[in-house]
């Protein structure tokens, strides 16, 4: 079924918890900066459930202008419960 969540604009203080779920980051310094960019730009979202960030999601305008979303990446355990659906729709 469908997570109760509260969506939010990710600040600086959120990047530490999202590098510590997305095992990809973890081990990828480019990705883990791309992120850390995306958040001091304003442009990544977090979905929180419980308190807790399950997911968060990155748009993008370096295309041509046109929003584009490179990345949406939703806690392991919380997958399948519409978060990455409500991160997508948010974008």
């Amino acid at each position: 079924g469908q997570m109760k969540l509260s969506l939010r604009e990710a600040s600086p203080s959120d990047a530490e918890q999202l590098l510590e779920f997305d095992e990809i980051a973890r081990d990828d310094p480019d990705r883990a900066s791309f992120l850390r960019g995306a958040i001091e730009d304003g442009n990544c979202l977090v979905a929180v459930s419980g308190g807790r960030t399950v997911g968060y999601g990155i748009l993008d305008y370096s295309f041509y202008g046109q929003g584009f979303i490179p990345l949406v990446y939703v806690r392991l355990e919380s997958r399948r419960h519409g978060v990455g659906s409500a991160l997508i729709r948010a974008l």
